[in-house]
């Protein structure tokens, strides 16, 4: 940078090429810290970090010192690494419940003293045959881990998206869109009088229905359109079943007059 005789700074072209190119390379690393957010900022820490991100993304974004961003530009971008973040995190989250459930066969295999290649082999085979109760076994582990990273999400790094909540609301549905088709996949296989699945509604829907943002989200509406029609017909049942018993009551009954 150069000054002329009046004091005002003057800069080269390339000089300015050059400050394009280092502020690029800075937007692309912010964005890449907030989509892997869970990651770069575990458990919220440092304390304060994910926050100065969002607030130097801002800054970065404009397009000269004075001149402040369109706030709706900087939603777009948060928004942007949000979306890419659920994807990510749900990656994850797949792939760390399959080698859990990797893990958990390879113990209770009987196989388990001989070599390592040997139970490899055999958990390959096993996978080969999942049942649709191993399915849902499966799924409802991944749904408590679901539910622990939202959870996770809310108190670790709510406060930093404090200014874009409503960003953080997408996120979760989207998070759960992606957990959807994991879920509906697991319960396609399962025999239709059967009532097993019905464990994975109740863990879903207690943490849906307390949750003032996703209660009656599009997530928790998937879920109740799912089950409606295997509760209505477990609430036909048990009122057919009550009223059989109280009949059969009745029908035992001695009626007669005593003094």
């Amino acid at each position: 940078m150069s000054f002329r005789p009046d004091g005002i700074g003057t800069v080269t072209v390339e000089e300015k090429e050059h400050f394009e190119e280092i502020k690029e390379r800075l937007r692309v690393l912010l964005e890449n810290q907030i989509t892997h957010f869970r990651y770069c900022f575990p458990f919220g820490r440092p304390e304060g970090a994910l926050k100065a991100t969002l607030s130097l993304l801002e800054r970065v974004l404009m397009k000269d010192i004075v001149t402040p961003v369109p706030q709706e530009d900087v939603k777009a971008v948060i928004r942007r690494c949000l979306e890419q973040a659920a994807l990510v995190n749900y990656q994850r989250l797949s792939e760390y419940a399959k080698l859990e459930g990797k893990k958990r066969e390879m113990y209770e295999h009987p196989v388990f003293c001989l070599a390592s290649q040997v139970m490899d082999l055999t958990i390959q085979n096993v996978g080969r045959l999942v049942t649709p109760a191993k399915k849902l076994e499966d799924n409802i582990r991944l749904s408590e881990l679901v539910i622990e990273v939202l959870q996770q999400n809310e108190e670790h790094h709510a406060e930093a998206f404090a200014w874009w909540s409503d960003l953080m609301v997408e996120h979760a549905e989207t998070f759960l869109c992606l957990y959807s088709a994991d879920m509906d996949a697991a319960l396609e296989v399962q025999p239709p009088d059967s009532w097993d699945s019905f464990p994975l509604f109740q863990l879903l829907n207690d943490f849906l229905r307390m949750d003032y943002n996703l209660c009656n989200g599009k997530f928790h509406k998937h879920l109740q359109d799912l089950y409606a029609p295997l509760v209505v017909r477990y609430v036909d049942l048990m009122e057919s079943s009550i009223a059989q018993s109280i009949h059969r009551g009745f029908e035992r009954e001695s009626w007669e007059p005593v003094k």
